[in-house]
C-alpha cells in the first residue's frame, strides 16, 4: 500500500518530468505515435526544385486520367514529368512515411493538389519554399471548369520558371 509520502513523491516526480519535457519541446510537443502517420509513394527526381503532392487514387482506370492531366499541367509549366518529384499520399501504408520524405527534400516550390492535404504539411519544415495549394486532380477531372482556377494558382510558378 502506498503511503501519503510515497504518493507525494510520485506526483512530484511526474510534475518535474512534465516540466522538463515542456522545457525541452515547448508547447508544440506531440508524441509521434499519437498522430496518424501518412504514407506516400514517390516518382521522379527527389532533388527537383518542384515537389507535387496529391492523394493516390485507387480506382485503376482513373489513375490514367490523373496521370494525363498531371502531365499536361507539368508541360504547361515548361517542365518534364521526369524532372519533378511527385508524392502520392495513401492510407494503405504503401511506400514510406511522409515525414521520411520531408527530411530529405529541399524544393523551391511545393504544389499541393487538394486542400485537405494542406493540413498534413507544416510550412515551417519548408521555410524557403513557395507553396501553391489548389484543387485536387480528381476535382479537376470531375469538374473541368476548375482547371482555369488551377492555372491561375500556378501562374506564379510559370512566370518564374519562364523568366
Amino acid at each position: 500500500m502506498m503511503t501519503n509520502q510515497m504518493m507525494q513523491m510520485k506526483n512530484n516526480l511526474t510534475r518535474n518530468y512534465l516540466i522538463q519535457t515542456k522545457q525541452l519541446f515547448g508547447n508544440e510537443f506531440i508524441r509521434k505515435d499519437a498522430i496518424e502517420t501518412k504514407f506516400a509513394t514517390s516518382y521522379g527526381d527527389d532533388q527537383s526544385k518542384f515537389l507535387f503532392i496529391k492523394n493516390l487514387n485507387e480506382i485503376k482506370n482513373f489513375e490514367e486520367k490523373e496521370f494525363k492531366l498531371l502531365n499536361k499541367i507539368v508541360l504547361a509549366l515548361n517542365l518534364e514529368i521526369k524532372n519533378i518529384f511527385l508524392l502520392n499520399l495513401n492510407n494503405s501504408k504503401e511506400g514510406l512515411p511522409l515525414t521520411d520524405y520531408f527530411e530529405k527534400l529541399n524544393p523551391m516550390y511545393i504544389i499541393i493538389f487538394g486542400k485537405t492535404i494542406n493540413t498534413l504539411i507544416k510550412k515551417e519544415m519548408f521555410e524557403n519554399s513557395k507553396f501553391v495549394i489548389t484543387y485536387s486532380i480528381e476535382e479537376m477531372i470531375n469538374d473541368s471548369s476548375l482547371k482555369k482556377n488551377v492555372w491561375e494558382d500556378l501562374k506564379l510558378i510559370n512566370n518564374i520558371n519562364n523568366g
